[in-house]
């Protein structure tokens, strides 16, 4: 963005609408709506299962639209740049940066700036970039990041493959309660591509 700014001069107004039309394309791709379906269906059976979570059908509408931004900010980071904890950081703020100008639900972006800031924070505290764990991680952002790890598996393995790796290797870095409902979730799940 920064380079294609440098050409020509824009105002604000131009600039959220640029940014708006790249998010727009993120929310609508494939592997957006993957995570949707993931998402949506992990939330729903959470919910079920779990009701001390208090996953409404509003809080889980909002989960499902702001799952595909979770890595938002990174569209700022330049390609080439190592990936540290700053620059992790860096990454966080400018996709809550961006998400105060795309989203005017206020529970919406609660629930997206949520995703953001601690999509890559793990359960059992190993996660980046402040090493929180527990339910000290939002649940939506625990929601997101489990969905994300599927998709990442699954582009190169059936669901049901990709289900059983998390299991299998990550299942510690989850809330226990998350890999129950991946296990109950396995037929719902099995078909998505």
């Amino acid at each position: 963005i920064l380079e294609f700014t440098e050409q020509k001069s824009y105002d604000l107004e131009e600039l959220k609408v640029i940014v708006n039309q790249i998010v727009d394309n993120i929310v609508s791709s494939s592997e957006s709506n993957k995570i949707k379906k993931i998402t949506r269906i992990i939330a729903l059976n959470l919910a079920s299962k779990y009701p001390n979570y208090n996953l409404d059908s509003k809080y889980i509408d909002n989960i499902v639209v702001n799952a595909p931004l979770y890595n938002i900010g990174a569209i700022a980071i330049k390609d080439d740049e190592v990936v540290t904890r700053a620059s992790i950081k860096r990454s966080v703020d400018h996709g809550i940066a961006i998400l105060k100008n795309y989203i005017e639900d206020e529970d919406s972006l609660s629930v997206a700036t949520n995703i953001v800031k601690y999509n890559l924070e793990m359960f059992n505290g190993s996660g980046y970039p402040n090493a929180i764990s527990g339910n000290a991680i939002p649940i939506e952002a625990q929601i997101v990041n489990l969905v994300v790890r599927l998709t990442q598996y699954s582009s190169s393995k059936a669901m049901s493959g990709a289900i059983k790796m998390v299991i299998d290797k990550d299942s510690k870095k989850y809330n226990p309660d998350l890999i129950d409902i991946l296990e109950d979730s396995k037929k719902e799940l099995k078909d998505i591509k």
